[in-house]
Parts: C-alpha cells; sequence; structure tokens
C-alpha cells in the first residue's frame, strides 16, 4: 500500500485482486503492524451489492505513529521510503483505531467480524505470539 502526502492510501492492484479474493471467499484476515494499513486500502462486499474499505466501521490495531521517530534515530529500513501513520490512514476510511491502546499494550490483539470475515489485527512484532494463537483460533473458527 502506498500513500502520497493529503491523498488516500491504494492498494498495489495485483494485492488488492487477492484481498478481494480472500473476503469472497470468508477467509480469515490476519494482519500485524503496518498491515493492517492494507484494511483501509481495500474494500469487500458487505452485501447489496455495496463495497466499503474493509476496517470501516471496525475495530482494529495497528502499528503506533514511530516511523518519524525510528527515522530520526537512524534506524529506518530502507524499504520504508515514506512515512504513513496507521492509525490517521485508517480512521480516514472509517476504522476505529487506538494509538493509545497500542502503544499501552503492543501484544495486543483485536478480533474483529465483518460481513462473515474474521479479522485479527496486532499492533507490533510484540504480538506476534499472541497473534499465532488467534490465528489457529480463526483458523479453526472458520473450517470447525
Amino acid at each position: 500500500a502506498v500513500a502520497l502526502p493529503g491523498q488516500p492510501i491504494k492498494a498495489n492492484p495485483n494485492i488488492e485482486k487477492m484481498m478481494n479474493a480472500a473476503t469472497d471467499e470468508k477467509l480469515p484476515i490476519i494482519a500485524l503492524c503496518h498491515a493492517p494499513t492494507l484494511l483501509s486500502a481495500v474494500t469487500m462486499n458487505v452485501g447489496g451489492g455495496k463495497r466499503e474499505a474493509i476496517n470501516k466501521g471496525i475495530e482494529t490495531a495497528s502499528l503506533p505513529p514511530f516511523e518519524g521517530f525510528v527515522g530520526l534515530t537512524g534506524r529506518k529500513e530502507i524499504q520504508f521510503t515514506y512515512d504513513v501513520n496507521t492509525h490517521d490512514a485508517m480512521e480516514a476510511t472509517g476504522g476505529r483505531t487506538s494509538v493509545l491502546k497500542d502503544i499501552a499494550k503492543m501484544s495486543r490483539v483485536v478480533k474483529q467480524e465483518k460481513a462473515g470475515v474474521l479479522i485479527y489485527t496486532g499492533p507490533g512484532p510484540q504480538a506476534a505470539e499472541n497473534l499465532a494463537d488467534a490465528t489457529i483460533e480463526a483458523l479453526k473458527k472458520r473450517w470447525r
């Protein structure tokens, strides 16, 4: 996903096609760190022929706005050539996020369901173990 200043975030068309196929099949979505931002860049079918951003109307966790700080400390990975405040991008498409909750508990997992799709998110690498357990739970729920 790419965001230019003052413009909404856009997904690569190939990623969008893959995400559309996944949501159409009601596959669980598991997203960590920057990945939940993709939920604001891709739409899903919510019934009645209506499509909307995957994250619209649900709560998600995502990486707190640390990009500027990481850049100032010289630890920013070269592949990250732009700064995106994930929470701002997600709120712009009608999602609910909490920077304070994500900073206070970087290991948290937010579990939501939308139009029959399980959507589990975590704010950063500290949530990986909890998100792995939640992924197993989501897979069991999906395929009982």
